[in-house]
């Protein structure tokens, strides 16, 4: 079973529950017992919490099938008890079985206006998978007044389908590869070519789709899908505006800003969220501050704010966080500590901490990482180890590690790093080789091989970074060669070949790093010049530099520093005087300055040094707490004073 799935339907469902006022239906399409029992679980446990018992019918015969209507309509007299649970998702394939649910679905349908009138509480229908694509035919009222519906996730090995009641001979059949497509892709397939009348469709069952073609790694299909999800929803909003209407749309845009971000293309992405934030203020303003409108709009604030960063605009980026903080806050407020608040509210802080850290306000970022931490792990008390706990707590932990390793605490920096990397081997073990548990793995053994290098123990970070690519190469294999894929390619070269070359290993080094230089130079030919993609280009080729020069090329080492060095300045002048752009402007004229004064050019040697030194006096006077600003202000003076006696 997919965890990041199930967990993804968890939330979704939990808030149709919690925020559902009066009536609400929802079908759950399974076809497995292991996802079901976990939401009955779930969903049985956070009803106690607020004093509520779930109502569950597991009907054993279609007899029993045969009286649940009854059933279903005299539970609208208790007003207390809590939501209805209806189990009818066994027994795919027996006709007796297929009879009964058909013949329930038609009575509920027949009586629709009593469901929405007397049931004052949500409706929980479990039907099989098998029947996702025939229930709006037997049942197009039930259909249409629906609040949620989806396909619940296979575990790893799910056993043979019941055929008939008898047990399906040889072994059972494990669930589709990355490469094969979900079935919630396949039943939009079909309902996209198969309806005569697509205004009929409902976009949210494309949007399943998207999720699960984007969460296997292809883009193409995603891409596909979100084309259709979007004719279809704007189509809609045109005929007949209404607030569902126009909550899909939202979704659908943005969709399009998920897949323009994954492929890199920054510019699309931008003007993607924007609109869909646009459409979301419109929606508040319509509609008021209701939870559901708050959340959206704090979604949608969060992807723009999340481009912005990309794009080096960090101001633009504050803002927008900032901004998905205070209404994060205002649900904790009005709805309470709900795990959905908490979770929300958890990442809203990393992401301010992440912007205030680029900004240079380290203080700042340890606030909001520390208070998001607290969060993770009050959620982890009152949840349990689910998968998704685990890696918001693993997130949460390599942002605190982050910070305190930039404030000169390497000793808290390693115990963070090193809580979150067994957070992520334990994900691994529980969930197996999916393409996020690899990345996330990768990305905490590249933070473990950080701190330990940062530390003087350069075999412990040449194995962390060692097994990092390992998991990176093995990416790329499965993957393609992706944005993303190449990216991370790339990072992890640059710090194999930095721990190579600090351990005397120049050959190898030159080897790494002229890899990542490759990967770096073919992202900008096929992305653009974004701030990303060329600052990414920069420290590749600054490491290039580094290592011709230890190896005694100075004149390709000045080539590389050169070029560095001009695209950095080219930064600045986009970006302006980020402490980022700075900080990595003062460390290319420092090399260049070093290189140059190796070949004898003095004067050259002078003017970048003295440039390099003029920076770092503007990053120190801006942040003085900075310690790591302290330290090379330090350095930057040391390099003067000693080329000055030359």
């Amino acid at each position: 079973m997919k965890s990041d799935r199930i967990e993804d339907l968890w939330s979704q469902l939990r808030l149709h529950i919690e925020w559902a006022k009066g009536f609400s239906l929802i079908l759950l399409f399974a076809q497995h017992p292991q996802p079901v029992k976990l939401l009955r679980e779930r969903l049985a446990d956070s009803l106690r919490l607020r004093t509520q018992r779930l109502r569950v019918w597991q009907p054993s015969s279609t007899d029993e099938v045969g009286t649940l209507a009854e059933q279903i309509f005299k539970a609208s007299g208790n007003l207390a008890a809590g939501p209805l649970w209806v189990e009818l998702w066994r027994h795919a394939a027996e006709g007796s079985w297929q009879q009964a649910r058909t013949q329930l679905l038609l009575r509920l349908n027949e009586r629709r206006f009593l469901l929405e009138r007397d049931l004052r509480k949500p409706l929980l229908l479990l039907l099989p998978q098998e029947e996702h694509g025939t229930v709006y035919v037997y049942a197009p009222d039930l259909w249409a007044i629906r609040s949620f519906s989806a396909d619940l996730p296979n575990p790893p090995n799910p056993p043979p389908r019941e055929l008939r009641g008898h047990a399906a001979a040889g072994p059972a059949r494990t669930e589709l590869v990355s490469a094969s497509r979900q079935a919630s892709e396949l039943e939009w397939e079909r309902l996209w070519t198969g309806t005569a009348d697509r205004a009929r469709l409902d976009p949210r069952d494309g949007f399943a789709a998207f999720a699960a073609a984007r969460e296997r790694g292809d883009l193409d299909a995603a891409g596909v899908v979100a084309a259709q999800t979007l004719e279809l929803a704007r189509a809609q909003v045109v005929a007949t505006s209404t607030m569902i209407r126009e909550r899909n749309l939202v979704i659908a845009v943005s969709q399009l800003g998920d897949l323009a971000a994954d492929l890199g293309d920054l510019e699309a992405a931008r003007s993607a969220y924007g609109e869909s934030l646009e459409l979301s203020r419109r929606l508040r303003t319509s509609l008021g501050d209701t939870p559901q409108v708050l959340r959206d709009l704090s979604v949608s604030l969060d992807n723009v704010g999340g481009v912005a960063a990309d794009l080096g605009d960090l101001e633009a980026a504050r803002s927008a966080y900032g901004e998905s903080l205070e209404l994060s806050r205002r649900l904790r407020t009005s709805l309470g500590d709900t795990p959905q608040v908490l979770r929300d509210l958890s990442i809203s802080l990393n992401k301010v901490g992440g912007v205030a850290a680029d900004l240079g306000d380290l203080e700042a970022a340890r606030s909001a990482y520390g208070e998001s931490l607290e969060l993770s792990r009050r959620l982890r008390t009152s949840l349990g180890d689910t998968p998704q706990v685990l890696r918001d707590l693993s997130i949460s932990l390599e942002r605190v590690g982050g910070v305190a390793a930039d404030l000169g605490d390497l000793e808290a920096a390693r115990s963070a790093y090193g809580e979150s990397l067994e957070l992520r081997r334990r994900l691994r073990t529980s969930l197996g080789d999916t393409p996020q548990v690899l990345r996330d793995l990768s990305v905490s053994l590249d933070n473990v091989g950080g701190v330990a290098a940062d530390l003087g123990d350069l075999e412990a970070a040449r194995s962390a970074y060692g097994e990092s690519l390992e998991l990176r190469r093995r990416l790329r294999t499965s993957l393609g060669d992706t944005p993303q894929v190449l990216r991370d390619l790339s990072i992890s070269l640059n710090k194999v070949g930095g721990v190579a070359a600090d351990l005397g290993d120049l050959e190898a080094a030159r080897s790494a790093y002229g890899e990542s230089l490759e990967l770096s130079r073919r992202l900008r030919t096929s992305l653009g010049d974004t701030p990303q993609v060329l600052r990414d280009l920069s420290v590749s080729l600054d490491n290039v530099g580094g290592v011709a020069a230890d190896l005694g090329d100075l004149e390709a080492a000045r080539s590389a520093y050169g070029e560095s060095l001009e695209l950095r300045r080219r930064l600045r002048t986009s970006l302006g005087d980020t402490p980022q752009v700075l900080r990595d402007l003062s460390v290319s004229l420092e090399r260049v300055g070093g290189v140059a004064a190796d070949l004898g050019d003095l004067e050259a040697a002078r003017g970048a040094y003295g440039e390099s030194l003029a920076l770092c006096r503007q990053l120190h006077a801006a942040l003085p707490e900075h310690p790591r600003f302290a330290k090379e202000l330090t350095d930057a003076e040391t390099r003067w004073a000693a080329l000055s006696e030359r």
